[in-house]
Formats: structure tokens, sequence, C-alpha cells
């Protein structure tokens, strides 16, 4: 009897972890700099943006180097903790192509928004590609907001020099929430256990 009611406690237990299904909803959308500006899909927990022509080089010479800054909002019932960050180079960096990426996330909850996470990076021709980067919070936050810079630049070689990005892809994490019914279930299981 006792083996039972602890497979009872085990199985809710693995389901009092599992996180909710709150969606997380992107807003304030901004897009500026020299480069054209990309497209934004969003799904339940993820906001992708699609860049149709963010290069510069030797295909779009005289153009040798611009940026694209990318703005939005992210909030959630639940406290988001971490933002998953693939940036994707359809086309790739070649010859002297750089992309000069930073990112920031701001904690709009508190009195004082501060930064919560960054991250920067330098690529070049030489780095695995695509980019991945997941950035911890330093603490949950049910609001914040992103900031992109992305600049790309190719000076002229003799040989061919681009830099291009295509894709950027995050996707948010949320604190693991129990479901109501389950944490009942365990709390009773576990005075079931006590009683014994």
């Amino acid at each position: 009897m006792k083996r039972i009611l602890c497979a009872i406690v085990v199985t809710m237990a693995a389901a009092v972890t599992s996180a909710a299904n709150a969606a997380v909803t992107f807003s304030n959308v901004v897009f500026g700099g020299s480069l054209p500006a990309p497209t934004a899909e969003t799904s339940s927990h993820s906001i992708d943006f699609f860049f149709d022509q963010a290069e510069v080089g030797d295909s779009t010479d005289p153009v040798r180097q611009g940026n694209v800054t990318i703005m939005y909002e992210a909030t959630s019932s639940v406290g988001l903790t971490q933002d998953l960050l693939v940036l994707s180079l359809l086309g790739a960096l070649q010859g002297s192509g750089v992309i000069v990426f930073s990112e920031t996330v701001t904690d709009l909850t508190s009195p004082n928004p501060d930064i919560i996470a960054q991250h920067n990076v330098v690529l070049n021709m030489n780095d695995q590609l695509p980019h991945v980067a997941n950035l911890v919070f330093s603490r949950p936050s049910t609001h914040v907001k992103v900031k992109k810079e992305i600049v790309l630049s190719a000076v002229d070689t003799q040989g061919f020099d681009l830099s291009h990005v295509g894709l950027i892809e995050q996707t948010f994490r949320e604190i693991p929430v129990p479901e109501p019914m389950s944490a009942l279930l365990l709390g009773l299981a576990g005075l079931g256990l006590r009683r014994r």
C-alpha cells in the first residue's frame, strides 16, 4: 500500500512541476536603422524577425555598412525567466563581413527599470553559425522590454565581401506553475502518507 501511495505522490509531483500554458504577449514592436525593417511573426512564446534585404557588401556596392534596431515588449501572467536567441544567417558572412549584435532585456515591473539580461557578440566568417545564445534573466519578470541592435559591415577587399542576416528567432520561457488540481491532489496524498 505504501508503494502505491509513493507512486501516486511521484506521479503527481511530476504533474505539479509542469509549466502553465500561459502565453507571452508581444507589443510595441518598433524598427529603426538604415537597412530595411524586418517583418515580425509571433506565436504563444516566441517572436521571429524575417529580414528580406538586410545585407551589405559586394552584392550591394556601394553600401558597406548598415544597421537595424528592434525594440518590443513581452508580458506574461507568470514570470519570464529566459530568452533563447537564435541568430540565423541566410547568405552568411564572407570575406570581411562582420555582424555586431547586442541585446538588452530590461525589467519594466520594478519602479526603476533595470537590465536583467544582456548579450553582445561580434561574428565573422570564422564563427559557427547559426549563433545561439540562452539569456538567463537575473530574476523573473512579467513585463520586459527587449532592444536589439544589429550592425552589418563588409569593407571592400580583393575577395568577395558580404554581411547578411536573414532571421532572428526568440523564444521566452516562463516559471513553471503548478496545475491547481494536481497541487490539491498532491497535498491530499501527502496527508494520506502522513497519517500512515
